[in-house]
């Protein structure tokens, strides 16, 4: 299962994917097709916890700064 995020703070979604998976080492994904850049997709299905999801929203915040 997965949330799907629509942000509506010019988050530069792609940028924002690659230095979190670089400076956490976690994952989440952009959108599909032409509202990949107007949103995202936390999966939080499995092993997730709510800790979980919340260290990465934690580091998507401070990665954009928000």
């Amino acid at each position: 299962t997965v949330t799907c995020i629509q942000h509506t703070r010019g988050i530069d979604v792609a940028g924002t994917i690659e230095t979190v998976s670089e400076e956490y080492d976690m994952v989440f994904s952009s959108g599909y097709g032409d509202i990949s850049e107007e949103s995202f997709r936390v999966g939080h299905m499995g092993e997730h916890t709510v800790d979980s999801v919340r260290e990465l929203t934690d580091a998507i915040e401070d990665v954009t700064g928000l």
